[in-house]
């Protein structure tokens, strides 16, 4: 099995709307770099789809690399979706803010995925955190796309509030069919949002993520979390704002006490 990056610097502007864009470019390329090397080290192969403006800072490492120029999306999860549309082989698709500690179990689940992303209504203190992450990162824009009529194109499309969502840092599909749903799904999806959205980067989560949801949902796929204990996942804006890498120079080395 082989580990798949992508990235391209091509949305890091719409997503992280700041002058220091800079900045987040060097800790991002910091953050691969270490995602690599631990990789590497636990014996894994890897192929990393990279925009052509940074790929120099990855040459020199012993992996495979692919040149990305423009792409034709507003929606930064489309390099994934190419790749499980284009590839065939036996991949685990794996962002650059994971960090691995042991190789992953593969188990006979249909999915195998990063963590759950727990947006069920619960009791008292709880539901604090449940509904920020439902309201803020989903609702919104899941209401918004089934106002347009999105169930009309996608069959999976409820527009419900899950239970959970899958976080896709770590994705391994282990049923093909499930996989071609998806990317076929995604790729109606991005059709959808080029056809009627202007702002398209806040809709990527739901395409990548609620979409993935709703279809493990319908057709009754298993899945199963990456084991504990395999990684650290480095998420969200935190890792700029309290960065464990530099923002100033790219590392030539893995900093030990990051593992």
């Amino acid at each position: 099995m082989k580990l798949v990056y992508t990235f391209s610097s091509q949305f890091t502007p719409f997503i992280y709307k700041t002058k220091n864009v800079d900045k987040i470019l060097t800790a991002y390329i910091n953050y691969y770099r270490n995602s690599i090397l631990s990789a590497l080290d636990l014996g894994y192969k890897i192929d990393f789809y990279v925009s052509r403006d940074l790929i120099y800072n990855f040459r020199g490492l012993k992996i495979n690399l692919h040149t990305v120029d423009n792409i034709n999306s507003g929606l930064f999860d489309f390099l994934k979706a190419q790749v499980l549309k284009n590839r065939t082989d036996n991949i685990m698709l794996v962002d650059g803010d994971i960090q691995f500690h042991k190789q992953v179990p593969i188990t006979d689940h249909d999915l195998i995925f990063d963590f759950k992303c727990i947006t069920a209504e619960g009791d008292k203190y709880d539901d604090i955190k449940k509904d920020k992450t439902w309201n803020v990162f989903y609702k919104p824009y899941v209401n918004k796309l089934t106002q347009l009529g999105i169930s009309n194109l996608i069959p999976e499309w409820t527009g419900r509030r899950l239970d959970y969502i899958h976080n896709i840092g770590i994705i391994y599909f282990n049923s093909n069919n499930l996989k071609n749903i998806y990317v076929d799904r995604w790729h109606t999806f991005n059709s959808f949002i080029n056809k009627h959205i202007d702002d398209k980067t806040p809709f990527t989560a739901i395409g990548a993520q609620y979409l993935l949801s709703e279809i493990i949902n319908y057709h009754g796929f298993s899945s199963i979390e990456v084991e504990e204990g395999c990684y650290t996942h480095n998420l969200g804006v935190d890792k700029f704002k309290y960065p464990t890498v530099s923002t100033h120079e790219v590392q030539k080395e893995v900093k030990k006490s990051f593992l």
